[in-house]
């Protein structure tokens, strides 16, 4: 057996650094977790050591690279909500521009020449198209989306001049949770629509639905909604890869189906988790009407299929977990 590797994973006291810090712990990985705790959670790191900094603090990243001699890293820490970012954008600029800036200059310093960087689908903006490839021109509509897009600039750029490889994974609509493990989303206000969902139904809120005239199937929002664990699997094919080649590119992580608000909320009754009202608001800016992958470029190069990304269990692990923290 291989000698286990330190892979540090920025973010990884987060909703997928926990998922992504289990999965490589499983594969012969020691996750190494860098997190100020801002928005992660302590108890989701368990599966390796926990450093707490911020990746605005390049000297004590260069330690732990150094203390931990990591050889990849995964780098998730971000801000990730759109209404939030819209409010602060110098903040989401600090923190997902020059965070991965700081980081970057780390990997520098130590001769770290692999990573793996967590995008979005936001970087697309507004595409009137049924599925979203990666030859799409970028247009972000919100401040999130232009901070990622500025980020993977900046990584193409860097990557030239530094000489490393990278993976920059675009996912669509992270959701779902292991109730097994105990790890899921959950923020003190929820905005994403299935955590928001569970909640509510479980605490007896009803569910705004902003927007009801976007040119789509029923006139709200379309997502790809895909499981944390697919996500997670996503990571350890990237990781197992740039261990190995040469590799520079962006790849869409999605299911290639779309799912409306309406019928996610119709999937829960079908599932008669609870009762659930509504009711309608005007849509948000920012919110471009549909997202849906094309997920072809990463399927094909990785050999990567989704498992646990059904509607139907995504919901049903998100209610399960969400109802035993509650």
């Amino acid at each position: 057996m291989k000698t286990k590797q330190n892979i540090l994973v920025t973010g990884g006291a987060g909703y997928i650094g926990s998922h992504i810090a289990l999965l490589l712990s499983k594969n012969n990985y020691i996750p190494v977790s860098f997190d100020n705790l801002s928005s992660g959670r302590k108890n989701n790191v368990r599966w390796g050591p926990l450093i707490k900094g911020d990746i605005l603090d390049t000297r004590k990243l260069v330690e732990t690279l150094q203390d931990y001699n990591i050889s990849s890293i995964i780098h998730l820490a971000a801000k990730s909500q759109v209404a939030e970012s819209r409010k602060y954008p110098e903040l989401y600029y600090l923190n997902n521009v020059k965070g991965t800036e700081s980081l970057l200059e780390a990997m520098k310093k130590c001769k770290v020449n692999k990573l793996i960087f967590s995008s979005t689908a936001a970087v697309y903006g507004n595409i009137n198209k049924n599925k979203i490839n990666e030859k799409e021109l970028l247009k972000p509509i919100n401040n999130y989306g232009l901070t990622k897009l500025q980020c993977e600039n900046l990584i193409n750029k860097k990557s030239k001049i530094n000489n490393f490889n990278y993976i920059s994974l675009r996912y669509f609509n992270a959701a779902g949770a292991d109730p097994v493990n105990n790890i899921g989303e959950t923020h003190k206000r929820e905005t994403h629509l299935i955590p928001k969902l569970s909640k509510n139904i479980l605490t007896n809120k009803d569910l705004e639905v902003y927007g009801t005239n976007y040119k789509t199937k029923d006139g709200t929002c379309v997502r790809d909604f895909i499981h944390v664990k697919d996500i997670a699997k996503a990571h350890l094919k990237a990781l197992l890869y740039i261990e190995k080649y040469k590799i520079k590119g962006e790849y869409n992580i999605g299911t290639g189906k779309g799912f409306s608000i309406l019928e996610v909320i119709e999937e829960y009754r079908n599932l008669n988790i609870g009762k659930i009202s509504i009711f309608y608001k005007k849509s948000r800016i920012g919110d471009p009407p549909k997202l849906i992958a094309d997920p072809k470029k990463f399927q094909k190069k990785f050999n990567w299929t989704t498992k646990h990304s059904s509607i139907s269990n995504i919901i049903k692990t998100d209610f399960i977990w969400r109802k035993s923290i509650l």
